[in-house]
């Protein structure tokens, strides 16, 4: 990728139940947390995700807890310097995609 193209990602469960949220932080602590907009009494819990970071985990989460698919997205943050550029979605969260039936939301800025 181009040195002046900066792209991050991370996942977000968009209404995940308090015990849940122990179990997401016992593989990434640094997750935060907020209320969810969406349930009452559940959690909005979002990390970034790389390519050289371990998510196997994650699958297992989402089908042995019956978390919906639609209350998880992908984020993904691209920041360039010019408006023309063509940006391609990283492969591995087109795979998380893919194996958790979530959807991915971008952010496009030009600065």
């Amino acid at each position: 990728m181009d040195a002046s193209v900066e792209t991050t990602c991370s996942l977000r469960f968009l209404a995940l139940r308090p015990d849940l949220v122990a179990v997401v932080r016992k593989h990434r602590p640094e997750a935060s947390d907020r209320p969810s907009r969406r349930v009452p009494d559940a959690r909005t819990v979002t990390f970034d995700i790389t390519d050289d970071r371990d998510l196997s985990w994650l699958p297992a989460l989402v089908r042995d807890h019956g978390v919906a698919s639609d209350s998880i997205d992908l984020f993904v943050s691209t920041v360039t310097e010019h408006d023309s550029w063509i940006v391609s979605i990283p492969d591995y969260v087109l795979s998380i995609s893919r194996e958790l039936s979530c959807g991915i939301e971008v952010s496009f800025t030009v600065v």
